[in-house]
């Protein structure tokens, strides 16, 4: 079961490397996400190069988030809080809704630790809204250059 998990993991790792313009050495980026100078304790951040993505990982319950092994660029950058609003039913595999979120969560955290981040450091995601925009591709304003090695980028969003 382990080795499938892991062939799984590396074929979805292949197509979002295939999907970056780069050939560098990836790169790791962590930092803070934050809105009204809170931080944003939940939710996943994502980054697209030419429109395609190239990696996204959750955002801890104290606002950080760390992604490893993302391609170097020039990203548009996504922040999403509504896959842990408690008011909104998930949907799981095969269209069946989600029992107090217990699969969904159960599935999250199996992936989350397949891919070596561990979604449940820290202290619990909690629902924060933000605007609209930061979860639209097309109206995101959020940036950032990805290059070789470690690097932090701390994103600050605004009304």
């Amino acid at each position: 079961m382990r080795t499938l998990q892991a062939g799984l993991f590396f074929s979805l790792s292949l197509t979002l490397a295939a999907g970056c313009s780069s050939s560098d050495a990836p790169g790791t980026i962590s930092g803070n996400v934050t809105y009204k100078g809170a931080p944003v304790k939940g939710g996943s951040i994502a980054f697209y190069s030419e429109g395609k993505l190239c990696g996204v990982t959750p955002i801890s319950g104290d606002g950080s988030y760390k992604l490893n092994d993302i391609i170097p660029g020039e990203m548009v950058v996504t922040v999403e809080t509504e896959s842990v609003n408690p008011n909104v039913k998930k949907s799981v595999y095969g269209g069946s809704k989600a029992k107090g979120d217990e699969k969904f969560q159960k599935r999250n955290q199996e992936y989350m630790r397949i891919k070596g981040e561990a979604a449940s450091e820290g202290p619990p995601a909690q629902y924060r809204p933000i605007p609209k925009k930061y979860a639209d591709l097309k109206k995101s304003d959020l940036r950032a250059t990805i290059v070789s090695g470690r690097q932090s980028k701390d994103f600050e969003l605004t009304d």
